[in-house]
């Protein structure tokens, strides 16, 4: 019985990481209908964790692609297509990889400007790589 999990991204608000978590669960959904009707039937639960930051979610895809876990990403258009949320088809395999993840909606600091200065310096990074 192996759960559903979403990936996203500590520096997001609590609002922010359940809607980009939304979208990868779509995306997953619209290219693995079979695995998830298995999923559905078997188990049916979610399991929403995070990471501290858009570069730990890119380093988590590449790990993903590596075990040959199956998964799908989601790039926020409004936020200059910068990974938001990784959804993993339901597997042991995702279920050992995700085993040391943080649960979602767990602060990144108990701070919101710190969040806030957090979001503006990635966002910043973000905009100057694509120069």
């Amino acid at each position: 019985m192996n759960k559903q999990y979403i990936i996203t991204r500590k520096t997001l608000s609590f609002g922010q990481q359940a809607i980009q978590a939304g979208h990868a669960l779509i995306e997953l959904f619209i290219k693995y209908p079979k695995q998830i009707k298995e999923w559905h039937k078997n188990s049916n639960t979610l399991v929403y964790l995070s990471v501290a930051n858009e570069d730990e979610l890119y380093k988590m895809a590449r790990l993903l692609e590596v075990k040959g876990i199956k998964f799908e990403e989601f790039k926020e258009p409004d936020f200059n297509n910068a990974l938001t949320a990784i959804a993993l088809v339901a597997c042991n395999e995702a279920t050992e990889f995700v085993k040391d993840l943080q649960s979602a909606f767990y602060p990144y600091d108990n701070n919101p400007l710190k969040n806030a200065e957090i979001f503006d310096r990635e966002k910043t990074m973000r905009a100057k790589n694509k120069k």
